[in-house]
């Protein structure tokens, strides 16, 4: 399903592609080598945060640079999928907004031949109907 959308043919492929536990383990060791800060603000690492941190999980520098470079690539799917959440979600409340103003003209035309039934019926009803209708309401 996801595939199908525009320009998801590539999660796809990675959800196919599930990661041994090998990578998990050398992925968490990267994790774990990071700061409180490195791992809530990415852009702060620098080259010699790098090797310092890969150094402390036993990975080489280019495999931290790897996980640095799909982190930034998931960030910004994920926030591509947040814009076509909003976009959907717009698309539901205009539906909601048309399907009231529906209801309403639905109830309106009700309204009308209900008025129009009690005109047509024998007077005698028609008097009893309007008094037990409440002020509030207009013909």
């Amino acid at each position: 399903m996801i595939g199908m959308l525009p320009g998801m043919g590539n999660i796809k492929a990675l959800a196919e592609n599930k990661p041994d536990e090998k990578q998990m383990a050398r992925v968490e060791a990267i994790i774990n080598s990071m700061t409180p800060d490195e791992r809530r603000k990415q852009h702060i690492i620098n080259g010699s945060r790098r090797k310092r941190i890969a150094k402390g999980s036993g990975t080489s520098v280019e495999e931290v640079n790897r996980l640095l470079k799909q982190f930034v690539q998931m960030q910004k799917m994920l926030k591509s999928l947040g814009g076509m959440a909003r976009h959907v979600q717009a698309a539901a409340k205009k539906r909601a907004a048309a399907r009231w103003r529906y209801c309403e003209r639905v109830a309106d035309c009700a309204l009308e031949r209900t008025k129009e039934q009690v005109n047509v019926s024998d007077s005698s009803y028609a008097g009893r109907a309007r008094r037990s209708v409440p002020s509030s309401v207009s013909w």
